[in-house]
């Protein structure tokens, strides 16, 4: 009887010197990390913030490389105290690529480090959350994530719903700034819904989580404002307890940044590029995993390619996104002919009926499915203003 023994070959070594990357990092290899890092690690001109309980700046994952901006809301001081939540998200875009022990996302963009009393018995965390978001769009960042949310509408929680907040986001959609929110951890309860403000409006990039397996974690809130989804299972990350600490975390919060750092190294490479163009990007070059489980199929509100209410568009891909962006080009004028349609090369009229971006309006503004002779109606074009 000879024993069955499992080995794992590898033909290459790691692709960084991190000492856990390899036996730890299962996440950045699911992404495709490690390719995507032969076309930029980031520049550190692109700044990206994190909203959320505060990055423990001085761990060793960031010593070599600092942040640009700091600021604690809820205590109005610009010195930050780090606490587990914000650490161990900040660690998944930040780490550096430094001989320590894990590797980030996007370790050579600027950071950004805005603390909030995340707790929901703060009675001013609208106000704070609100201030925090202003706050990083004034001082730069090209991508805020905000691994937060109201606890699937959770009547407690209500606090945080404010116009205020509402006016906070529209500024920085307003200004061209990516906003990157976790869907919610509550995916296993019948009726759950995505969090608000993540929510709130279509331009936000909203992000559920996987397990090591490409499954949607149990937790992960999914429906129909659901972008797409990254590793956020047992994810292995900086904590706050001194500067060499690290932990195993799992959330909606977790998978978030995975698609923050992949924005920023987008930004880094096409600077020229808008939010909703970065949005877009990163849908349409998503893994479609476990077709099998997650049937995906075409979805008028969600253009950029088959989609499905569990896993949205699929898996992050950093690679792909990074490669569909260094050829992004522009043109006046975009309408797709049908769902697939990139722009690339033209196509005939025959699938207009499936075109995300052609539909006609009755005179009230209607959309109107079934169009009757007679009638007079509106054909409306979306112009998309870019193509590949």
């Amino acid at each position: 009887i000879d024993p069955g023994f499992v080995h794992r070959f590898r033909n290459n070594a790691p692709c960084v010197s991190d000492a856990l990357f390899d036996p730890e990092q299962w996440n950045l290899d699911k992404i495709n990390a490690c390719l995507a890092w032969d076309i930029t690690t980031g520049d550190p001109s692109v700044n990206v913030a994190i909203v959320d309980a505060g990055i423990m700046e001085s761990h060793q994952e960031f010593s070599q490389h600092g942040f640009v901006f700091s600021y604690d809301i809820s205590n109005d001081n610009p010195y930050v105290v780090g606490e587990f939540h914000g650490t161990h998200v900040g660690g998944i875009v930040f780490s550096g690529h430094n001989d320590y022990e894990i590797a980030g996302v996007a370790p050579d963009v600027g950071a950004i480090n805005i603390r909030v009393n995340t707790y929901l018995s703060n009675n001013n965390i609208s106000y704070d959350f609100a201030r925090a978001i202003m706050m990083a769009a004034e001082s730069g960042a090209r991508v805020v994530n905000n691994s937060w949310g109201d606890q699937n509408h959770a009547q407690w929680a209500q606090p945080l719903h404010s116009q205020m907040l509402e006016s906070a986001i529209d500024y920085a959609i307003d200004n061209n700034v990516l906003l990157v929110f976790a869907s919610g951890n509550y995916g296993y309860a019948p009726g759950h819904q995505i969090d608000y403000p993540a929510d709130y409006r279509e331009e936000i990039l909203v992000v559920g989580a996987t397990n090591r397996d490409d499954y949607r974690a149990y937790f992960s809130s999914h429906g129909p404002q659901l972008d797409l989804v990254a590793p956020g299972d047992e994810i292995y990350s900086a904590a706050h307890w001194d500067d060499a600490s690290y932990a195993y975390a799992s959330g909606t919060s977790m998978a978030a940044p995975h698609v923050t750092g992949v924005a920023g190294l987008i930004f880094s490479i096409r600077p020229d590029l808008n939010a909703q163009q970065v949005h877009d990007i990163i849908n349409a070059t998503a893994q479609k995993i476990r077709p099998r489980d997650y049937p995906y199929g075409l979805d008028p509100s969600h253009p950029s390619g088959t989609w499905n209410t569990q896993v949205g568009h699929g898996m992050l891909d950093a690679f792909k996104a990074l490669d569909y962006a260094a050829n992004y080009q522009y043109s006046d004028l975009m309408v797709r002919d049908y769902i697939y349609d990139d722009g690339s090369t033209p196509h005939g009229a025959s699938c207009l009926w499936a075109s995300p971006d052609i539909w006609l309006e009755d005179l009230q503004g209607n959309v109107v499915i079934n169009p009757r002779g007679g009638h007079t109606y509106n054909v409306c074009v979306r112009d998309r203003k870019s193509v590949v």
